[in-house]
């Protein structure tokens, strides 16, 4: 019979359950707090789930919430459970139920907001046209594909139609909910495992325009004031060092480590950057010359002003928002370079992605650098320039075709 207790002199519960007349392999779990206080509903489930595997049956509503309850704190063991057999599948998830267990788990795991943000709007745009109740169990290949299919025409009031970019992030998303949910044995198998949602070559963004050199050096040169200093280093920074805008930013209530005096290694001339869409630094990389001339002359006046250069690199980041920093940085640019402010920011990582992407083991060097795939780079940030048509026009194997011949 199945039971639940605490063995002697044990910090824990052990688990046992019998299928089929044989025991299965035992499972202990920590002795919590919260179970010291009561472990009752425990008992209660690990007997249901004997009774429900000897007829064959689902579990109650009630131990669906126990084994939920269980999983956000010992995912390993309600995993290992499932392959043992101690249950059959765990739940029927309706699709909206299954979204939002999924990005709370998310949150859970410390995602940033912005990631959140775009799994809700990754549900708020497939419940349109499907319905938030069904059931996952009940979701099929064809269903998916005519989701996506009204999503694709899909116009807004103002006749506005979403970008296939965006539904085909969309579609990788609900791939990925329901791989865990197989995973999580809460569906027996995966219907949409397979597809795909396609963009035809028309629809596929163009990549983004580079910014001129002489457009960005101007700027520089004119663009801030000495006071300004902390500033001109940070656009550099996201030019030269292709930082995103909020890759050197100090926010710990969202798990954000940034970019610290202390990440600067002074005799490499490298800084260990902090990559903001993976939560992770990147680990030390090259400063090139010219900024690191810049870094360490906002160094120098960081250490006459507090007395020692430490915590992080550019503090202005955290003194307003990234709106209020965006409008600043425009006003500036447009001053001294009118008209050339659309697409400058996001240009400026874009830029630098295809300056290394030509270097030798370029593509490599852009992923690790970058911080984005080559896949990613392919589709969204290279495109033919001049300087590629240089090296076709004087391609040294084709300069002499005769004394080839001959």
């Amino acid at each position: 019979m199945a039971s639940v207790y605490q063995p002697k002199g044990r910090n824990i519960l052990r688990m046992e359950m019998r299928k089929n007349g044989k025991k299965l392999p035992v499972k202990n779990i920590p002795l919590t707090p919260e179970l010291q206080k009561d472990y009752q509903w425990l008992r209660n489930l690990v007997r249901e789930m004997e009774r429900a595997v000897k007829s064959g049956s689902k579990l109650s509503d009630k131990s669906l919430e126990a084994v939920r309850k269980l999983r956000r704190t010992n995912p390993q063991l309600i995993q290992e459970m499932a392959d043992e057999g101690w249950f059959i599948a765990v739940t029927d998830y309706t699709i909206e139920e299954a979204f939002k267990e999924f990005i709370k788990q998310k949150e859970r795991d410390g995602n940033a907001s912005r990631t959140i943000k775009n799994w809700k709007n990754t549900a708020q745009r497939i419940f349109l046209y499907l319905n938030p109740t069904t059931p996952c169990s009940q979701i099929t290949l064809k269903l998916v594909k005519d989701v996506f299919r009204s999503l694709r025409n899909h116009e807004n009031r103002w006749g506005e139609r979403f970008s296939p970019i965006t539904l085909q992030k969309d579609s990788k998303n609900l791939r990925q909910l329901f791989r865990d949910l197989l995973e999580n044995k809460d569906i027996t198998e995966n219907p949409i495992d397979k597809y795909r949602f396609k963009i035809e070559k028309w629809e596929r963004p163009k990549p983004v325009p580079p910014v001129n050199d002489e457009v960005f050096r101007k700027v520089l040169r004119e663009a801030f004031i000495p006071e300004e200093l902390q500033q001109k280093t940070l656009l550099a920074y996201y030019r030269i060092m292709s930082a995103r805008q909020n890759d050197p930013r100090f926010y710990p209530e969202e798990g954000h480590v940034g970019d610290h005096w202390e990440d600067v290694d002074l005799k490499r001339k490298m800084i260990n950057r902090w990559n903001v869409k993976h939560k992770d630094k990147s680990g030390y990389q090259p400063v090139p010359l010219g900024m690191w001339k810049l870094l360490m002359t906002w160094r120098e006046e960081v250490i006459a002003n507090e007395g020692q250069a430490v915590g992080p690199i550019f503090p202005w980041l955290n003194e307003s928002t990234p709106s209020a920093q965006y409008d600043w940085f425009k006003r500036r640019v447009e001053r001294v370079v009118p008209g050339c402010w659309e697409g400058f920011l996001k240009a400026l990582r874009a830029s630098r992605s295809r300056e290394v992407r030509r270097m030798d083991n370029g593509r490599f060097l852009e992923s690790q650098i970058v911080g984005h795939s080559e896949e990613v780079a392919d589709l969204h940030y290279d495109a033919v320039e001049e300087s590629d048509f240089e090296q076709i026009w004087n391609d040294p194997r084709w300069i002499d075709l005769e004394g080839e011949a001959a």
